[in-house]
């Protein structure tokens, strides 16, 4: 994460900016940008984002926003090739189970039950390739509602929570960091100034 100031660093300047990040408000304003930030990367396709920075198979996805005028950058998420890892580990889940999953529509879940029992009945498939048989036969529309309901529901039940405490965490520590940054540049002004009097 990346916090870049854009302040006046004159002795009022410092101050104006050490009494604004220290203020419990700002605190309050980065949980709610956190939120914000969280909510909205994460509203399509959970973790994942198409505008990673790199080799997009291999790196996390890069976002910013801004608090009092610090932009704060941050890599969150996974890489796609982590991610595709975690969707097709739970795919055979979602196939063999359709209706205990409510995000999925009743056309969606028929199609699934429809080619389950077109495999079953020829018996030409060896049970372990089944699932994915039945992912190859299935329509894009279902395959991208089976991977974003995986993406919402891994987002929603193991994701969120450890995901926004880490970011909160990193956030609010490198915010310290920057305040103590300007408490000494402040120090240091003063003595100089403390100095030019005598």
């Amino acid at each position: 994460m990346i916090l870049e100031p854009n302040i006046d660093w004159g002795q009022q300047g410092l101050t104006d900016c050490i009494e604004l990040f220290e203020d419990s408000r700002t605190t309050k304003l980065v949980k709610e940008s956190t939120h914000g930030f969280l909510e909205c990367v994460t509203s399509c396709d959970c973790f994942v984002q198409p505008h990673g920075y790199g080799n997009g198979y291999s790196a996390v996805p890069e976002f910013e926003f801004d608090i009092h005028g610090l932009e704060v950058k941050v890599a969150a998420g996974f890489p796609w090739g982590s991610w595709m890892e975690v969707l097709e580990r739970r795919r055979p889940q979602w196939l063999s189970n359709p209706r205990d999953k409510d995000s999925l529509k009743d056309e969606i879940v028929d199609e699934i039950l429809a080619i389950r029992r077109e495999i079953k009945d020829t018996a030409i498939v060896p049970e372990h390739d089944r699932f994915d048989d039945i992912w190859n036969r299935l329509s894009d529309a279902a395959r991208e509602a089976i991977d974003s309901g995986i993406s919402e529901e891994e987002w929603r039940v193991s994701g969120r929570d450890k995901i926004r405490a880490s970011l909160m965490a990193s956030i609010l520590e490198i915010l310290d960091g920057t305040v103590e940054a300007w408490k000494q540049e402040l120090n240091a002004i003063k003595q100089i100034e403390s100095l030019a009097q005598v």
